[in-house]
């Protein structure tokens, strides 16, 4: 959610909004990543007593379900990266965070749970699950408020432990974790199963899919920010992912940052 500013929107900023767009289409990919590979991971899974089969795998296989998740996943990604994109303004404290992580969560829940009836039901409102959709927006809602707010605590360590693959991981597992609990528990209940396993599978699912997810938005950032320091003109550090102005200002690492800097 806040790989737009190096994952430290209480040092960094944006002022140029390039980077923003490029963290909303890294989060489109991710999030069609693990939409489909979670598909493809259930499918072939059952429940809590088996191990990943290629015969339940073929069994379960449905290829408009493996499309929806696939693509309601792209849209949920990107919708929660633009949606925390936007409020980040709203401050750098716990309260803040957790409610800019929350509001994110949700929309992209929302969204992602929407989109992905649409699909299966082709375009039907008629047929759209509401309560399945209920359950994915409070996923995402409880998910992204643990998220930002062990994210905002994370943010208190100086040095470079501020920015470290250890630390997105750890955001992305908690977020994961809580929101798959949520959303496994309440599934169960929704449709007559075990709560407790419902619970357990969701969060071992989620936290798996969150790590996962972290791991890839910091090495996509990473990336992209080094392109950026490659063609730029400004004083930057790496391990901080950060952009430095003359008068000690921190940016994120924007190629058009230098714009900043010299007015700056």
């Amino acid at each position: 959610m806040y790989e737009y500013v190096g994952s430290n929107p209480v040092n960094n900023v944006d002022p140029s909004g390039r980077i923003i767009v490029s963290s909303i289409l890294i989060g489109i990919a991710i999030g069609a990543t693990l939409g489909g590979g979670g598909y493809v991971a259930a499918a072939s899974t059952d429940g809590l007593t088996a191990g990943p089969s290629f015969d339940l795998l073929e069994k379960n296989w449905n290829t408009q379900h493996f499309i929806a998740a696939t693509v309601s996943g792209a849209i949920a990604g990107g919708a929660t990266v633009a949606t925390g994109g936007a409020l980040a303004g709203l401050g750098s404290g716990y309260g803040a965070m957790m409610l800019t992580g929350a509001a994110a969560g949700t929309v992209g829940g929302f969204s992602g749970g929407l989109s992905q009836q649409l699909i299966v039901n082709n375009g039907d409102f008629g047929k759209v699950d509401w309560g399945q959709v209920g359950i994915n927006t409070g996923a995402g809602f409880i998910g992204g408020a643990v998220g930002g707010g062990v994210f905002r605590g994370l943010v208190g360590f100086s040095g470079p432990a501020a920015n470290t693959l250890a630390k997105s991981v750890l955001t992305g597992v908690t977020a994961g974790a809580g929101g798959g609990a949520f959303a496994g528990g309440a599934t169960a209940v929704y449709r007559g199963q075990n709560f407790w396993a419902g619970l357990a599978r969701g969060a071992a699912v989620g936290g798996v899919a969150g790590g996962i997810g972290g791991a890839m938005a910091y090495g996509a950032y990473r990336f992209q920010l080094r392109r950026y320091l490659e063609r730029g003109d400004f004083v930057a550090d790496l391990r901080q992912t950060r952009a430095v102005s003359r008068s000690g200002h921190r940016y994120a690492g924007n190629k058009q940052i230098h714009e900043a800097i010299i007015q700056d």
